[in-house]
């Protein structure tokens, strides 16, 4: 296997302020691999790309829902994901005692996101969206094992992930067990609304008609809120995770069966479509790595 890597991580701040960083975030120490999807998930760091040699600034914070691009150097956005309380330290006593034998999932998962935001700065919308899929499907075990071994009750949180495994029969939904067992009403019932925009009115109506298919002919259902019909749809946080799911099999998938896939006919520009919903997904999934943090801390 080759050693080359694609992508690689560049200090965006001048020295004077990344000295202010803890060494387990900062890019000149030897920094972990979770450390590095840390400072990459924040917004404050420079993914250049070694086969073209093109760089991209990831400026956008996706540690907190609907965040926005960092302007400027401050410590208060990398404790942001967190209580009041919680302080640098605190990060920097969680990130040292990072298990090395969890290296290489954090190494994947800054490989998947690399592309995510190469292909996003690309409005490459599609391909920008299998990465993230990519980074759900990776996360699904991982991520609830990740808890659990770092986790102070043992007992009850190997009994919970027993209680996951003999509940599903995918990975999945062995994710969406725990997502709704683990996180608090606050997180799994904020409402996420996405604005539809199109080319034309016609294909502005037929991305709503997709999307609110997705909602309510798959199984399961997802509810939708407070929605403008044609302009924008709103649903709970608990099921993004679900219209990721039915938008790829419906999709991507392409089973033949009893199942309504969408066809290419049916889905006009593709690209701009996913380029509505790929940074809430990509976001999504962000928040769900720093909620785990933040039980740990």
């Amino acid at each position: 296997m080759s050693d080359f890597q694609q992508f690689e991580l560049k200090e965006v701040f001048k020295t004077k302020d990344f000295e202010k960083l803890p060494d387990s975030l900062r890019l000149d120490k030897t920094i972990k691999e979770e450390g590095k999807l840390y400072r990459l998930l924040i917004g404050s760091i420079e993914i250049r790309n070694n086969v073209t040699g093109e760089s991209i600034q990831q400026k956008k914070n996706y540690s907190v829902l609907g965040g926005g691009e960092m302007i400027r150097f401050s410590k208060k956005i990398f404790t942001e994901p967190f209580s009041a309380s919680t302080t640098l330290d605190d990060i920097e006593n969680y990130l040292k005692n990072s298990n090395p034998a969890n290296r290489k999932l954090f190494q994947d998962l800054i490989n998947e996101y690399c592309y995510y935001f190469y292909f996003r700065s690309r409005e490459i919308h599609t391909l920008a969206f299998i990465y993230a899929y990519r980074i759900l499907e990776r996360i699904s075990y991982t991520f609830p094992m990740l808890y659990a071994s770092k986790a102070t009750d043992y007992v009850g949180s190997f009994t919970k992930l027993q209680n996951y495994f003999n509940g599903s029969n995918s990975e999945l939904k062995f994710l969406n067990l725990f997502i709704n067992d683990f996180f608090e009403d606050e997180f799994l019932k904020y409402k996420v609304k996405i604005d539809i925009t199109a080319h034309n009115e016609e294909i502005r109506k037929n991305y709503y008609s997709i999307l609110k298919g997705l909602c309510k002919n798959n199984n399961p259902n997802i509810e939708m809120f407070d929605q403008k019909e044609f302009t924008d749809f709103t649903i709970e946080n608990k099921d993004t995770l679900n219209l990721m799911i039915h938008l790829r099999n419906r999709y991507f998938h392409f089973a033949s069966g009893g199942q309504r896939n969408i066809n290419s006919s049916e889905m006009i520009e593709p690209n701009h479509f996913y380029g509505l919903l790929n940074d809430h997904f990509a976001n999504w999934l962000a928040v769900v790595y720093f909620q785990i943090i933040k039980k740990l801390l």
